[in-house]
């Protein structure tokens, strides 16, 4: 043995190790490599982003769907805040305020409704000054 090869803790002496192609060998534990430091750490903000931009597998019946974290966040707060109690409904909705305030602040664009007579309908239509004339 080589008087430069030190014997201790995680090094046996070179005899008594595994030979190459033992079937002991292959399923002994790895090291685990050293961390790299990073030369730029990344910010809280753009760790977020960087964990919200990437993308799952999810199930959806029998189809498979490639979705990014963020989508399947907020499906997820809208599914709890439409199934959930009060207290979800408006813990989402003040995450909304907060985050996307333009979100709820859009009007609708105004419903125009049409009412038709159908040929021998006993149903009878409400008041005209509540409907326009259909355009023929």
């Amino acid at each position: 043995m080589s008087d430069d090869y030190d014997v201790g803790y995680g090094k046996p002496p070179r005899q008594h190790r595994f030979k190459p192609g033992n079937a002991a060998a292959k399923g002994r534990r790895r090291k685990k490599p050293k961390a790299v430091e990073a030369d730029n750490p990344l910010s809280i903000p753009e760790i977020l982003d960087r964990a919200l931009r990437t993308k799952r597998k999810i199930k959806r019946g029998e189809q498979v769907l490639d979705m990014e974290v963020a989508d399947i966040l907020v499906e997820r707060l809208v599914q709890t805040m439409t199934s959930g109690s009060a207290r979800d409904l408006q813990y989402v909705i003040n995450l909304i305020e907060r985050f996307s305030p333009g979100a709820l602040a859009s009007s609708p664009k105004p419903l125009e409704v049409i009412y038709h007579h159908a040929e021998g309908s006993k149903v009878a239509l409400p008041p005209a000054d509540l409907w326009k004339e259909p355009k023929s």
